[in-house]
């Protein structure tokens, strides 16, 4: 797969193979291709995570990271460059550690570290393991990376998470890095960073957007320049997705009152298309792109625009991208 522009889109099967796809920007889609693994790594794939695309297929300093958990409890990790070689994936554990299974995974591209003396790059991963703890590693432009650590408590953090995502913007005044956490009793927690120091702890989010039931899932993106914002995505146990909104934060005395738009059913605009059962997205300039996995297999794709707010109706990836079985799972990078 030649390195291109586009969403760059990682599905996992039922079957536990992951593969790779491109909605590039005029709407078209690449063909899917599988992402193996290395020899001698040949569990099933439990969990999948991308991120890191930065610039475009001339850009020297093109990546795409694709991580992944197998069934044995390995992590594994894989780099694409500008060529659009895509390496095998890899076992890191001997590198950042061994710490069980995983269960759920997320990624997300970083800019504090140069990759040569081009656009600076790399890579955050979260990683929730069966006994619900959540531990997270980072690899910088010099392909290092740093041992597994466990969440810390100041984010308020007190276990039991069963999902999450993690997302980040700046602008010219400030930047932002945003956890969202699902907890076993299907709560939908926020937590998040700023360049200015300050530091929210986890909160619960259907407080100011709206209590829709249990959640099971989430995913959150942040449009670019506005690292204030968060866009969320959740899926609750009867199979519906929201959508809601981070638009600010009112600072009071002692505690933080976080604006959300309320939660509002997606399929309601973008078309219904079964039981929801994952989600994943992220932005591209002010858009959003939002890749669901239903109860049936089909994988679908919606934007919402950044425009105006509204949905295109969701439109099935497999048609365009090849039929490749049941997906369960989806991640997407960074646009």
């Amino acid at each position: 797969m030649a390195a291109e522009s586009g969403v760059y889109v990682l599905a996992l099967t039922a079957q536990g193979k992951a593969y790779l796809t491109v909605r590039r920007p005029d709407g078209s889609w690449r063909a899917f291709e599988e992402m193996a693994a290395a020899p001698g790594d040949t569990g099933a794939l439990t969990a999948v995570a991308a991120g890191g695309y930065t610039g475009n297929s001339s850009d020297t300093f093109f990546s795409f990271h694709a991580c992944a958990a197998t069934a044995d409890g390995k992590l594994l990790h894989s780099r694409t460059g500008p060529d659009g070689l895509r390496p095998p994936l890899v076992n890191i554990e001997l590198v950042v550690g061994d710490r069980g299974e995983y269960t759920a995974l997320a990624a997300l591209k970083r800019h504090d570290f140069p990759e040569g003396p081009g656009p600076f790059t790399g890579l955050y991963v979260h990683g929730v393991t069966a006994q619900a703890r959540v531990f997270r590693t980072a690899r910088d432009g010099k392909a290092q990376w740093s041992p597994l650590e466990e969440l810390p408590g100041s984010t308020g953090y007190q276990g039991g998470v069963v999902a999450l995502d993690i997302a980040a913007a700046s602008s010219a005044t400030d930047s932002a890095f945003h956890l969202v956490a699902v907890t076993s009793n299907g709560r939908l927690l926020h937590t998040y960073t700023t360049g200015h120091g300050g530091n929210v702890p986890f909160y619960n989010v259907e407080g100011p957007a709206g209590e829709r039931g249990d959640f099971r899932q989430a995913a959150c993106a942040a449009p670019d320049g506005h690292p204030e914002q968060l866009h969320l995505c959740g899926v609750t146990a009867d199979g519906r997705l929201w959508h809601a909104l981070h638009v600010g934060t009112i600072p009071f005395p002692g505690r933080w009152f976080e604006l959300w738009t309320q939660f509002g059913d997606v399929e309601g605009q973008a078309g219904e298309r079964g039981s929801i059962r994952h989600v994943a997205c992220r932005t591209a300039g002010q858009d959003l792109h939002v890749c669901a996995v239903t109860a049936d297999g089909h994988l679908w794709h919606a934007l919402r625009r950044g425009s105006d707010g509204s949905w295109t109706f969701f439109g099935d990836v497999e048609g365009q991208a090849g039929e490749r079985g049941q997906f369960v799972q989806v991640a997407l990078s960074e646009a």
